[in-house]
C-alpha cells in the first residue's frame, strides 16, 4: 500500500494572482515511487490547528520533464489552498501521497493521432500535464484545446500554453474562451457549455477526425460537454472526464447512506500492508472509511469526494455498495474495487484489501 512521505518545496512560482505553481523535490530513494503518469494528481496532508487535513492536486508537468510540479488555485475559505498560496515557502516540507489516478490514455509513439481537451479554470492543471506528455510521447500527433477562464488575468499557464505552442508549431491549438471578458471574435466568449461544443466542433475540428477527447472542469461543465460531445456523435469510450477539486465544504460532508447499506453489525477485515485487521462495525450512517479510521486502522485517504481515488479498496469477499463514483473506471469497478469514502457495507461479512 502506497504512503504519504514528507517532500520539500524546490520552487514556488506565481501563475496568476490567486494560483501558484509548486514543485516538490523528490529524493533519489523515493524516484520510483513518484514516478508518475500523465494526468494523476497527488494527495497533500497537513495538520491545521490539530485538524488533520488533506486534499487532492493534480500534477502540473510532463512525465519526460523529470519535475513534480502540481498547481493551487485559492479558493474562497479554502484552509489547504490558501496556506499554499500565503503561506508556503521555498524549504518548507509537505507530507504528499504518491501519485494516482486513470485519467489519461495509452499513448503510442508510432501513432498519428487528433486529441482534444475541454479545460476550465484550474480544470487546465491535469489537461496541461496530458498535452505535454501526449506531444513529446507521439511526434505524429496533434492536440486541440478549448480553455475558459473568466478573463485573459485568470488563465493559468498562459505563457506555458504560448511556449508550447511554438515548441510544437502546427500540431498544438490554443483557442481561449472569456465568460466576463469580451473577446474580438464572437464564438470565444461566453462559458464552455454544450452549445458551445457544437459550435466548434462544426467549425474548428470535425467529429470524425476526434480520437481521444478529454473534459476537465466544473462538474455542470464536465457534464454539458460531455453529452454535447456524444451527440455530435464521439463514441463514450473516446471521451475522458475528471472533475478538479473537491470543496472544503463537499469534503466535509459524509457521503449519502446506501439505500441497501446494512444495519446491525458487521464483521470487517481491513487487509494493509499485508496485514489483516478485523473490526466489529455497529452501522451507522458514516461510509466505511470513516468507520475503519474510528477503529483505529491507518488507511489512505484525500479529498472524501469520490474523486481522487486514494481510499480506493477491493473487495475481497462480500458486498458494498459504493454511492458516488468521479474517480474509478469502470473497468475497476467490474473487478470489485470500491472509493471507500463512498461505500458503505451490504452484507454480514466484508473484507477490503487496500493492497489490491
Amino acid at each position: 500500500m502506497k504512503h504519504y512521505h514528507p517532500l520539500t518545496v524546490q520552487s514556488i512560482a506565481q501563475e496568476t494572482q490567486d494560483t501558484v505553481c509548486v514543485s516538490f523535490a523528490v529524493p533519489e530513494e523515493l524516484a520510483d515511487t513518484y514516478n508518475y503518469l500523465q494526468g494523476q494528481h497527488v494527495g497533500l496532508r497537513k495538520k491545521f490547528d490539530d485538524q488533520d487535513i488533506r486534499r487532492s492536486y493534480s500534477i502540473a508537468s510532463s512525465v519526460q520533464d523529470g519535475r513534480l510540479d502540481i498547481a493551487v488555485r485559492k479558493v474562497e475559505g479554502g484552509i489547504f489552498s490558501t496556506f499554499i498560496n500565503n503561506d508556503l515557502k521555498v524549504g518548507d516540507t509537505l507530507d504528499v501521497f504518491p501519485p494516482v489516478g486513470t485519467f489519461r490514455t495509452e499513448l503510442d509513439p508510432s501513432a498519428e493521432r487528433t486529441y482534444v481537451a475541454f479545460a476550465a479554470g484550474s480544470g487546465i492543471t491535469p489537461i496541461y500535464s496530458i498535452i505535454k506528455t501526449t506531444l513529446e510521447a507521439e511526434p505524429e500527433s496533434r492536440f486541440v484545446l478549448f480553455f475558459g477562464n473568466r478573463n485573459g488575468r485568470s488563465i493559468i499557464f498562459r505563457n506555458r500554453l504560448t511556449d508550447l505552442k511554438n515548441q510544437f508549431m502546427g500540431r498544438l491549438s490554443v483557442y481561449h474562451f472569456l465568460s466576463q471578458e469580451e473577446n474580438d471574435i464572437e464564438l470565444f466568449n461566453g462559458r464552455l457549455d454544450g452549445k458551445k461544443v457544437k459550435d466548434l466542433l462544426g467549425r474548428i475540428v470535425p467529429v470524425d477526425a476526434i480520437d481521444q477527447a478529454y473534459v476537465c472542469g466544473p462538474g455542470t461543465m464536465i457534464e454539458e460537454v460531455t453529452a454535447a460531445l456524444v451527440e455530435e456523435g464521439v463514441e463514450p469510450s473516446r471521451i475522458h472526464h475528471e472533475h478538479f477539486g473537491v470543496t472544503d465544504a463537499a469534503a466535509k460532508n459524509a457521503a449519502p447512506r446506501a439505500k441497501n447499506a446494512k444495519t446491525g453489525q458487521v464483521n470487517l477485515t481491513v487487509i494493509r500492508d499485508g496485514e489483516s485487521f478485523n473490526l466489529q462495525v455497529q452501522q451507522t450512517d458514516k461510509p466505511l472509511l470513516d468507520e475503519i479510521a474510528d477503529g483505529g486502522i491507518d488507511v489512505p485517504y484525500s479529498c472524501k469526494g469520490g474523486v481522487c481515488c486514494t481510499c480506493r479498496a477491493k473487495v475481497v469477499k462480500g458486498k458494498a455498495e459504493m454511492v458516488l463514483n468521479y474517480g474509478l473506471e469502470e473497468d475497476d469497478v467490474k473487478k470489485g474495487f470500491i472509493l471507500t469514502c463512498q461505500s458503505y457495507p451490504v452484507s454480514d461479512n466484508l473484507i477490503l484489501d487496500f493492497d489490491a
